[in-house]
């Protein structure tokens, strides 16, 4: 019987069918309580205090990037290979140093599992053979880098490391499950096609998304962030809402270049897995299938399902679902197994060789006293997990009556009553620290889960305060932003600082040109830009050209490709267009009906125009001030193309860098500056200011691409992912 009549939005679903198997003990049940809360756990039967109600292993677990860096641990079930010195080693600091021969009794009283390590990477390990087949199966086929081969999933395995961020691989591994799934159910079928194994696949995960599992592998968007099913209903979808939600909250705290970034950050991470998957689909798909359906998936039937199930707003909604749903899991060290077996050591022995605990304490007593007195247990790895159960039905309250504990080795949650429950009464935890006051709560509450607490306690204590969550997060970010700011932590970032990044792009010359300083490096850039020049005015044979033609990236119109070789270091391209000083920007936009499409900023501050198209204000600025037509400068000076390059796109990796360079003009001579690809938007300069493509690698015959560094654009374009190079 439900609590609550389910709302008519709402298809009709089967709650025992989902949750049907709970536990053997059969001590509590999944039930529907109202359109607002949706799911939650009720006791069978009356619960003890200190009872554990039942355990649950991890969907899906993901060690931290942070706690990589000091535990190694199992890459599915999360259990330490840390030794029991090591864990108390962190707890104790630098003194007194402990080594492997400290603790009594090591070998004889705790098993530390082996280390299997993938063959085809170094990025997962694994505590037992069985983990490690699960994994494969389950996600880390599509997401091995295979030994170098997949250059995405090592890019964001970079990413993820040096950024100390789990959650895009937690992302990748929930759609890579949704994959391996789908291909595993078509092999068995024979009849079945992609789209629907994919669909199906993406219904099991369903119950992580919302509160009720929706029908259709696209999401789409109505003006109220609600998810529109096939059969027109709409289910209120607390990914949507927590993204929304979470962008309406980060207004207040980042800038709108801080934003930018942010969003730009997440298509590059949704282009990266959506090239790892391709990859690995392409290599290795006869892994999964029989040959006869590997011959039915040709690449373009491949191509075309990834591209509709990894799209942007199918992982955003996926971080969303990771943001409200995974749990923090911390497993037991091993020193915590150590310790309750050195506690059921016999007293006594007959014989002086065997371990007893009179003669195990004698060395542990004066270790363990320096130990904090507030420790109860020791923890070793740590890492996010989504829980089947717990993750989708265990609500929140400010009293709680059960608690998740972390009992084990690996990361198996276990729920343990607070007090008695009586049956029927719904199980609730405290998502946040329990003991904080009610400010402290509420802000917490809405800023990670974006709900304010009504319960019992809240409206208790909320009597005394007059501010509204909303208010209270408002006065927290403002309070944090002050302490920021005086903290000298706002600063530029790395993209938006075209100073650092041209510094960044010289030290990557420095080896390619065999030179030891930056100064050595734009004097040699000076040199072969000159004598292009000279090459030119003298029509003397280059070994190389450069012309615009269709791109090979799809939906990217022409690109520029360079005819011949060039050697690692070559500038092969010159950036024509108009050179805007820093004070004339503005009077620049006002007048220019140009996209800014082709604009880039020089570290100074320059903005170069790099638009040479017909009816572009170049052409005009060009003609009065010298009276060349574009199209002659161009025949004449072929290589004033590099404003056309394309921006790679995270596919492969970039082959030339646009560099801003200077060149004085009465190097040239008069015969020369006719060569001149460039014009000042007023005024003019002796000073030639633009900027080269310069190769990263020996070139033939292929296209340029580069990496889009400096944005001039207000608003970035939605095409644009940036690099994680």
């Amino acid at each position: 019987t439900k609590r609550h009549e389910m709302s008519a939005n709402y298809p009709n679903v089967d709650l025992q069918k989902e949750y049907g198997n709970l536990n053997e003990k059969e001590l509590i049940e999944v039930d529907w309580i109202d359109d607002k809360v949706g799911r939650g756990i009720f006791a069978k039967v009356n619960l003890s205090s200190g009872q554990e109600i039942f355990s649950e292993f991890p969907f899906l677990a993901v060690p931290f990037e942070e706690n990589k860096v000091s535990v190694e641990s199992c890459g599915r079930c999360l259990q330490s290979f840390e030794l029991p010195h090591s864990s108390l080693q962190r707890i104790l600091g630098s003194s007194p140093k402990l080594n492997a021969h400290s603790l009594p009794h090591v070998k004889e009283l705790i098993n530390i599992p082996s280390k299997i390590k993938c063959e085809g990477c170094d990025d997962e390990i694994y505590c037992s053979q069985k983990c490690k087949e699960e994994d494969w199966k389950s996600n880390h086929f599509i997401l091995c880098s295979r030994n170098g081969k997949n250059e995405a999933a090592e890019k964001l395995r970079r990413f993820c490391r040096e950024r100390r961020n789990h959650v895009p691989i937690q992302v990748a591994k929930l759609i890579s499950m949704a994959i391996c799934r789908a291909l595993s159910k078509m092999g068995g079928n024979n009849d079945s096609n992609l789209d629907e194994c994919l669909e199906w696949s993406w219904r099991q995960l369903s119950i992580f998304h919302s509160d009720l599992p929706f029908t259709d592998l696209s999401v789409k968007f109505d003006g109220n962030l609600s998810y529109s099913s096939k059969e027109g209903g709409k289910e209120p979808n607390r990914s949507f809402y927590y993204l929304s939600g979470r962008g309406r909250f980060e207004d207040g705290v980042y800038s709108s270049k801080e934003r930018r970034q942010m969003d730009q950050g997440h298509r590059m991470i949704c282009n990266l897995i959506k090239q790892i998957v391709q990859f690995s689909l392409f290599e290795d798909l006869n892994q999964f299938l029989s040959p006869s359906i590997c011959e039915r998936l040709n690449r373009e039937i491949l191509k075309a399902s990834i591209e509709k199930l990894i799209r942007l707003e199918n992982y955003l909604f996926l971080v969303g679902v990771v943001a409200i749903n995974a749990q923090s899991a911390s497993p037991l060290s091993p020193y915590m197994d150590y310790w309750k077996n050195v506690k059921a050591l016999p007293k006594t022995s007959n014989s002086p060789f065997a371990p007893t605990l009179s003669s195990a304490l004698e060395i542990l007593v004066p270790i363990l006293s320096q130990l904090p007195r507030d420790i109860s247990r020791i923890h070793s790895s740590q890492g996010g997990a989504l829980y089947r159960i717990l993750s989708t039905t265990l609500n929140h309250a400010c009293l709680p009556n059960v608690k998740v504990e972390f009992n084990s080795r690996d990361a198996t949650a276990h729920l343990i009553a607070l007090k008695d429950i009586q049956k029927g009464e719904e199980l609730v935890e405290c998502y946040v620290d329990p003991k904080n006051n009610y400010e402290q709560r509420q802000i917490a509450l809405k800023g990670q889960y974006l709900f304010e607490c009504g319960c019992g306690r809240c409206q208790f204590e909320g009597a005394k305060v007059e501010k509204s969550a909303d208010e209270l997060i408002k006065e927290h970010i403002k309070k944090v932003s002050q302490i920021l700011e005086r903290l000298g932590e706002s600063k530029p970032s790395h993209i938006d600082d075209p100073q650092r990044s041209y510094e960044d792009d010289l030290s990557k010359l420095l080896p390619l040109l065999s030179l030891d300083t930056y100064s050595q490096v734009e004097k040699s850039i000076q040199s072969q830009l000159l004598s292009i020049f000279e090459k030119l005015g003298k029509k003397e044979e280059i070994p190389f050209s450069v012309e615009r033609k269709g791109s090979t990236l799809e939906n990217a119109g022409r690109g520029v490709f360079i005819k011949g070789t060039a050697k690692a270091g070559s500038v092969v391209a010159l950036y024509g267009g108009i050179v805007i000083p820093p004070e004339e920007r503005e009077r620049f936009d006002s007048l220019s009906s140009n996209t800014k499409e082709y604009t880039l900023k020089r570290n100074d501050g320059f903005v170069l125009d790099g638009n040479l198209e017909e009816e572009s204000l170049f052409q005009k600025i060009l003609l009065e001030k010298r009276g060349i037509q574009a199209e002659k400068l161009l025949r004449e000076n072929p290589f004033a193309i590099a404003s056309y390059i394309n921006h790679f796109n995270n596919i492969g990796r970039p082959n030339v860098l646009l560099l801003p360079c200077e060149l004085e003009v009465e190097k040239l001579g008069n015969e020369l500056k006719d060569l001149i690809p460039c014009v000042y938007f007023s005024g003019d300069s002796s000073t030639l200011r633009t900027a080269v493509a310069i190769s990263l690698r020996d070139l033939k015959d292929e296209e340029l691409l580069c990496d889009y560094r400096y944005a001039l654009n207000e608003k970035t374009p939605e095409w644009y992912i940036p690099s994680i190079e």
